[in-house]
């Protein structure tokens, strides 16, 4: 007789691959290199930091505050007298077979100093963390984070940025040379960190490669392999996802997004960038509050979500963004109003009407900057204002123009790296120490209460510093807010989990596909 057939093979599962194209890719791998979006969306992905944000509750409509982290590589935090005593955890384990020490962040946190001039502002500026001797080794496992004043609200959030990722400095430093004692060369196309997924490829700017670390300690991924690739053109990521080529399209175009169907997802979830119309005040008519204020009760900011952005934002009612945490505002909100206007710029004396020059760039707030200056152009001129269009396409020649004073207003956005009032406010209103304060606002009152919120924990007396700023900003109108971005998501049929955090960072170990 025949002997029996051999048993079929073993069913070998193929690995579950999800595929991105996105805009662009970095070059380098090195926490310690920014390299503009692509660095700070893309390299957290293959960065387990100390801490990370909680994650947001279904339907919540704001994004956690700086106070709401929670530990990540490290297994607890509790405060101490001079800032915060850190327990890591036991199984956290680099791809290289290293469990995290306290020496591991020492030596970290010297790295970020001596390379990383994004990170050294975020310590110092931003957290307040002492850079003489930020880290406090306590034991293999124990470290204290050492702050320069502990009413500091930042100074746990800023640990959550991948600049701050803790490296595996055993594996880095068997790369290291005496011309490169930080490893900085091997670096660029390695990762080195605690988190679920390791680096498996860099080809510069074009693809990235993303593996599972085999040593992670949370449940295995679902994702075997993520492939993130760089296509510049936005109709050519459309096209990839259209064709189940590509799981996620990133940046697409308004009218893109728009057009998705079928078995596409667009996903419209929570921004956190507000486009506003900012006012020179060294330009005559702007430095009067009613001009201002007749500006804004000109704007149909409902016309404009619904006209040039297509529905993907919605209107921007007051000085901050919606999504930040913050106490209610008081007082009444941003209203179409063009009566109101009429009256006030009779009231200041411009009632026979009145001129001046809008800059746009198409690259901030983004491409639909003229369509949106075409719309205000015509609303604006329902009550007497005679507002020419200016496009500036060169970045660099706005930013010149911007720095020096020369506009009289232009179209700009604001993405605050921490989801705070005080912080948003600090950047573009403080007279002072705002970088952006190109417009020229100064109220010795709202400079007062930004200094003193950046040294206050959150609670009843910090709410009240808030709620008193709004009440200013919201009669002074420093800027014209406009609308609220929304972060539009692409997603192929077979996504069933995917999500970003409020700087668009994809959390890898939650990509899932059915």
């Amino acid at each position: 007789p025949e002997p029996p057939p051999p048993p079929p093979p073993e069913p070998v599962d193929e690995p579950e691959v999800f595929v991105m194209a996105v805009a662009a890719v970095p070059s380098n791998a090195d926490p310690a290199v920014t390299e503009g979006k692509p660095s700070t969306e893309l390299n957290p992905m293959f960065a387990g930091t100390l801490l990370q944000y909680v994650k947001p509750d279904p339907g919540a409509t704001t994004w956690p505050s700086p106070a709401d982290v929670e530990p990540y590589v490290a297994e607890s935090v509790t405060p101490i007298e001079d800032g915060y005593r850190f327990v890591l955890r036991d199984d956290a384990v680099s791809p290289y077979g290293n469990t995290i020490t306290s020496e591991d962040v020492r030596w970290s946190f010297d790295r970020i100093i001596a390379n990383d001039g994004v990170g050294r502002f975020l310590l110092s500026w931003g957290g307040g963390i002492d850079l003489e001797g930020p880290i406090r080794v306590i034991d293999d496992r124990t470290f204290d984070l050492v702050v320069l004043d502990t009413n500091n609200p930042y100074s746990l959030a800023v640990l959550t940025y991948h600049h701050m990722v803790p490296l595996d400095s055993v594996e880095v430093l068997s790369h290291a040379t005496d011309d490169d004692p930080w490893g900085a060369e091997w670096l660029s196309t390695n990762s080195a960190s605690f988190g679920s997924y390791m680096l498996e490829s860099i080809t510069p700017g074009e693809e990235l490669r993303l593996v599972p670390n085999p040593n992670w300690w949370g449940a295995a991924p679902d994702i075997d392999l993520i492939v993130v690739r760089a296509i510049p053109d936005a109709a050519g990521r459309l096209q990839l996802l259209q064709a189940g080529e590509v799981d996620f399209a990133d940046k697409l175009t308004l009218a893109q997004f728009a057009s998705l169907g079928g078995d596409l997802q667009a996903i419209a979830a929570k921004g956190n960038t507000t486009v506003p119309l900012v006012l020179n005040s060294s330009f005559e008519p702007f430095a009067d509050v009613r001009v201002r204020q007749a500006i804004s009760s000109a704007i149909d900011r409902d016309a404009l979500v619904q006209g040039p952005m297509q529905g993907s934002a919605k209107a921007a009612l007051y000085q901050v963004l919606s999504e930040v945490p913050q106490p209610p505002p008081p007082g009444d909100p941003a209203t179409y109003d063009p009566d109101r206007a009429r009256a006030l710029l009779a009231e200041a004396g411009y009632g026979d009407g009145l001129a001046f020059t809008m800059t746009i760039n198409p690259v901030r707030p983004g491409p639909f900057s003229e369509d949106i200056a075409v719309l205000m152009k015509a609303q604006l001129a329902e009550v007497g204002i005679d507002m020419s269009i200016e496009v500036m396409a060169s970045s660099a020649d706005f930013q010149t123009k911007l720095q020096e004073g020369a506009l009289q207003a232009w179209l700009s956005s604001q993405t605050p790296g921490i989801s705070d009032p005080q912080f948003a406010w600090l950047l573009v209103h403080h007279s002072a120490k705002a970088f952006e304060n190109a417009h020229g606002y100064n109220n010795p009152r709202i400079d007062e209460l930004i200094d003193l919120m950046a040294f206050t924990q959150y609670g009843p007396d910090r709410d009240a510093m808030v709620l008193e700023a709004h009440e200013i900003l919201i009669a002074e109108v420093p800027w014209v807010p406009l609308i609220e971005l929304v972060n539009p998501i692409s997603l192929g049929p077979d996504v069933e989990s995917f999500r970003m955090d409020i700087f668009r960072r994809i959390i890898p170990e939650e990509l899932a596909k059915n």
